[in-house]
């Protein structure tokens, strides 16, 4: 039987689906997953033997384009499916599409939608158990052991980044130090600039024969120099340059690697890089990977956790961390 699995929206949240793709093959081994994502996704689940095939959608709600979509899917005449997501809107797509048998949480008024359904579980699972849920749902098993996210990543894809990271001028005989300090969300999530800015600089004053990679999306380019102009010394950008398959890989040559909040935390987590989480508005205990490969350092605020995309006050969760603090867990890790 084929199933269509329609796997999350972000970076982080396709890392933190994978042990539940891998129960699912490994309870109902006949099945073949068939894996529905977004275009710009699918470097997260190259290389992952429990998936069959992969089926590239542009995820978009505007009607030309989900026309598009609904008759790339129907074309493919399967009648089961399975929702990581929570939308109506990914409900609907797969009903046009035909499928039948569609499992998923009940939200967003798309109850009538589905057929096998489970009422959301709300603010206190953490996110990998959230998909592990739906798995037991649709297969009507108990998960008998735990399931990993390693992501694969091939001797050929780091044999060639290797080779792009010298010609920019990295030394490859270095050790790198990944930092992510954007986040896709928005700012709410991110540690301040200038203390990342502040963190490089005794990183590269301090720890002989370090490169630093900053890493980030096409969009961060112009966000980066605001932390680069302080900093007085060199760093290397792995953005537009990098697709998201060259910085995950990338990412998997790291000795450490430190983040917000944010997809390729969950990345450093699954390719088993030692790495710092700087949590603020967000709690740990739902998003942050779980391995202890994974410091987190985390503030509370008398008003976190919340949902703001811009901080409307003092940004203080995020704010009251200081610089040395993580730069002493990073001197932790290393030593």
């Amino acid at each position: 039987m084929e199933v269509f699995l329609r796997s999350p929206n972000w970076i982080g949240d396709c890392v933190m689906a994978i042990p539940a793709i891998r129960a699912l093959k490994d309870l109902n081994p006949e099945i073949k997953i068939v894996l529905v994502t977004k275009i710009s996704l699918k470097a997260v689940f190259e290389n992952i033997r429990e998936i069959d095939r992969m089926i590239l959608i542009s995820g978009r709600s505007d009607p030309l384009n989900l026309a598009k979509d609904i008759r790339h899917l129907k074309s493919f005449k399967i009648r089961t499916g399975l929702l990581f997501t929570n939308s109506f809107i990914s409900a609907f797509l797969f009903r046009l599409a035909g499928v039948k048998a569609l499992t998923g949480y009940i939200r967003d008024m798309r109850g009538f939608l589905l057929k096998k359904k489970i009422r959301f579980p709300g603010s206190g699972v953490h996110q990998k158990d959230f998909y592990m849920e739906l798995v037991k749902i649709f297969t009507e098993k108990a998960t008998i052991s735990e399931y990993s996210d390693r992501l694969e990543i091939s001797k050929n894809e780091k044999v060639n980044i290797i080779k792009k990271l010298s010609e920019a001028g990295i030394n490859p005989k270095n050790f790198f130090i990944g930092i992510s300090p954007f986040t896709a969300y928005g700012e709410a999530k991110q540690w301040p600039a200038f203390k990342f800015s502040e963190l490089i600089n005794k990183i590269k004053n301090e720890i002989v024969d370090s490169e630093i990679l900053l890493f980030g999306a096409p969009s961060d380019k112009e966000n980066i120099k605001s932390i680069t102009r302080d900093s007085e010394n060199k760093t290397f950008e792995i953005t537009d340059g990098f697709s998201l398959r060259e910085a995950i890989t990338t990412i998997s040559l790291c000795r450490v690697f430190i983040s917000n909040d944010s997809g390729l935390l969950h990345v450093a987590s699954a390719l088993n890089i030692p790495a710092i989480g700087i949590f603020g508005p967000t709690l740990p205990e739902k998003t942050a990977p779980t391995k202890k490969n994974v410091r987190i350092i985390y503030k509370s605020a008398d008003c976190s956790p919340c949902k703001h995309r811009i901080c409307p006050i003092d940004h203080r969760c995020m704010a009251s961390i200081g610089t040395e603090e993580v730069y002493s867990t990073l001197h932790e890790i290393l030593n």
